[in-house]
C-alpha cells in the first residue's frame, strides 16, 4: 500500500540528533474517508502505521522494500478527524542498527497540544 502523495503529503522536515518531526497533511477528500466514516471521517490506525512506514522508508532506509517485524507497542489516545486536523505531525525517534531500526513515534496535532497515537515497531530493511 502507497499512500504517499495521495492520501498525504509531507509539508516540512525538521531533522534533530536521534529525533526527527514530520509535517503532514492529510486529503480530506480521499477515498478512505468517504467510508471510513461518512460525515465523520476518521484516519484509519492502519493508516497511519502505513504513513510511518512509508516515512521511514524513504527519509531513513532509502529502500525499496522494507518490513515491520513486530509491533511492540500501538496508543490509540485520539481519533484524528481531517476535517478539524488536516494537518498533524510525527514525531520520529529511532535507533538504526546495520538494516534495522527501533522506531519510536508520536502523531500530534500540528500545534503539538493534542496527542493522537503513539508506536513503538521494529523495521528491517
Amino acid at each position: 500500500m502507497v499512500l504517499l502523495e495521495n492520501f498525504f503529503k509531507i509539508l516540512k522536515e525538521e531533522k534533530g540528533i536521534n529525533e526527527d518531526f514530520f509535517y503532514l497533511q492529510l486529503n480530506s477528500e480521499h477515498e478512505i474517508y468517504q467510508v471510513h466514516f461518512p460525515n465523520n471521517p476518521i484516519t484509519p490506525g492502519v493508516c497511519l502505521l502505513q504513513i510511518l512506514k512509508e516515512i521511514v522508508k524513504k527519509y531513513y532506509f532509502n529502500s525499496e522494500s522494507i518490513t515491520i517485524t513486530s509491533v511492540k507497542n500501538i496508543k490509540f489516545i485520539n481519533p484524528i478527524n481531517p476535517l478539524e486536523n488536516n494537518i498533524i505531525m510525527y514525531q520520529i525517534n529511532f535507533n538504526i542498527i546495520e538494516n534495522s531500526a527501533i522506531i519510536n513515534s508520536t502523531v500530534f496535532d500540528e500545534y503539538k497540544e493534542k496527542t493522537f497515537v503513539k508506536m513503538k515497531l521494529e523495521i528491517k530493511k
